[in-house]
């Protein structure tokens, strides 16, 4: 900028209209004295005074559509946000009461078992296939005792990773 001294004033100019408008002053008295003081001071003096009105007019026009556009990409980002958390919240919900299908069953499978029902009968009163069945046992007797949540868990992470045609559940 220093080898063009139109672009270093021009740069002035603008700086001072943002200075100004920090202050509190509204836009257009915040560009009305960057004028008065540039022309004052010779910068860019004789193109303000030529073309004052087309100057100011143009500096509210353009921060005008800044803003515009600023608000625009706030607005949209809103949006944005708003319909992620709205999505986030509804998948959380299936995810959670797939997750309670699975407990429940889970739970049943347990409860069947202490009762003496084998493997196939159990199979056929929950309406799932004998796989599945037999993963839930699986786990129940693995070392360490886990609750009908966390197998209902593991599950539900097992058959999010399978392809989408097995179906062991049913």
């Amino acid at each position: 900028m220093d080898r063009c001294k139109r672009l270093s004033d021009y740069s002035i100019f603008i700086d001072r209209v943002r200075k100004n408008e920090k202050s509190s002053m509204s836009l257009e008295d915040a560009v009305n004295l960057a004028v008065d003081s540039c022309i004052e001071e010779g910068i860019l003096a004789g193109i303000l005074r030529k073309n004052r009105a087309e100057v100011r007019d143009l500096i509210l026009y353009e921060y005008d559509e800044q803003r515009q556009l600023v608000l625009a990409r706030e607005g949209a980002m809103k949006a944005g946000l708003a319909k992620g958390q709205e999505l986030g919240m509804e998948l959380g919900m299936e995810k959670g009461m797939e997750s309670g299908r699975h407990a429940e069953k889970v739970a049943l499978i347990r409860k069947m078992m202490t009762r003496g029902f084998d493997l196939p009968a159990i199979a056929d009163m929950l309406d799932v296939n004998e796989a599945y069945v037999k993963k839930v046992l699986d786990r129940m007797g693995e070392e360490g005792e886990k609750t009908d949540l966390e197998i209902a868990l593991e599950l539900c992470k097992q058959e999010q990773s399978l392809p989408s045609d097995d179906s062991s559940i049913t």
